[in-house]
């Protein structure tokens, strides 16, 4: 009998631990792992922040790429312009200086032709050695600015008409050369390279005015 009670005792205690064991399961709520993500979903992700950052990268580096030629095209049409303004300002400093000589040269001719003509009425040793003088010096200048460029337009009578070159001070009717032609030059003019510094002064032949031309102009004598 009392191993009976003892038994029934254990069995009580059993019974409660077991109680006490499901009431604790009961209380405390089951905890569900997160699931891990997938290895491949986390590549994608990797590659795709990856291939974006390289974008952005190549992006800035195509735009500094960009300014940076743009900045060196500017540079060096500024040093053309730099070069092309620097030879403009010395052929514009180079034609004016030639340009005020021209008078000179003109005087240089007139002393000539009047040396020369003085010279046949008067033929003395010094007035020849002043003519040979005169006349090396005149060379010497003509020498030194057809070095640099300079050039004298040549004409003559029966020449015909450049008006690129020449410049008709006078119309004249003449049958001694033909119409549009040179009949005299009064001026010679000077080439700088290519710049035309004088055109040569110069009397154009006109055709003589005929029968026709007088009746006509008679007619408009007695209609005026």
């Amino acid at each position: 009998m009392i191993r009976n009670k003892k038994r029934q005792a254990e069995d009580e205690r059993a019974a409660e631990a077991a109680a006490a064991e499901a009431a604790t399961t009961e209380a405390t709520p089951d905890v569900v792992d997160a699931p891990e993500p997938e290895p491949e979903a986390e590549a994608e992700v990797d590659v795709d922040e990856t291939a974006a950052f390289i974008a952005g990268i190549e992006a800035e580096r195509d735009d500094a790429v960009g300014q940076y030629k743009r900045a060196l095209a500017d540079y060096h049409n500024f040093q053309k312009r730099s070069l092309q303004n620097e030879k403009s300002a010395g052929e514009y400093a180079r034609q004016e200086v030639i340009r005020d000589l021209i008078p000179v040269l003109d005087n240089f001719d007139l002393a000539l032709a009047h040396a020369a003509s003085e010279g046949e009425a008067k033929s003395d040793e010094a007035s020849a050695q002043l003519l040979q003088g005169v006349t090396m010096v005149n060379e010497a200048l003509l020498q030194v600015l057809s070095n640099r460029g300079l050039q004298r337009l040549s004409a003559a009578p029966g020449d015909e008409f450049d008006p690129t070159c020449q410049e008709a001070v006078m119309m004249q009717p003449t049958d001694e050369v033909d119409p549009q032609h040179v009949l005299q030059v009064v001026q010679l003019g000077y080439r700088l390279n290519e710049t035309v510094l004088r055109p040569t002064k110069v009397v154009v032949a006109q055709a003589l005015p005929t029968a026709v031309d007088f009746v006509d102009e008679a007619d408009a004598s007695e209609e005026s």
